[in-house]
């Protein structure tokens, strides 16, 4: 997503998590288990997503985590304005963490292409929908 301002975060269905920015019409659809990639190439690509959960210890449950985005199947462009290129077989390897401060809501995500070029992200969150997800 470039740029986005406020996201909304939803799911989609069981399987399904779906961020909408307001930046323009942004949608990722994030798959977590076994999903349908699209045949084609699509601007957004192919998501898979899972959660890497930490500080959890015998018998007590994790206190935090990231969720991961792996996302292939992206048509060829650029992955930001100043001309850092991909092609069709990029891989792009995402982070997203929930973090409070400032009495609001932030997101940070931290993105990393097969090229090895890294970016950090941060964006204050909305109103947030969620839905427990067992």
């Amino acid at each position: 997503m470039r740029v986005p301002g406020r996201l909304h975060i939803t799911w989609e269905d069981d399987d399904t998590l779906r961020v909408d920015a307001d930046a323009g019409t942004q949608t990722r659809l994030f798959h977590f288990g076994e999903f349908t990639p699209a045949r084609e190439p699509t601007w957004q690509g192919n998501s898979t997503a899972s959660w890497e959960m930490v500080g959890a210890t015998r018998g007590r449950p994790p206190t935090g985590g990231s969720l991961e985005v792996v996302t292939t199947g992206m048509k060829s462009g650029y992955v930001r304005w100043n001309g850092v290129p991909h092609s069709e077989d990029a891989l792009i390897t995402e982070h997203y963490d929930r973090h409070s401060a400032f009495d609001q809501e932030w997101i940070a995500a931290d993105r990393k292409n097969n090229s090895g070029t890294i970016r950090r992200l941060v964006r204050r969150l909305g109103v947030m929908s969620a839905r427990s997800h067992a």
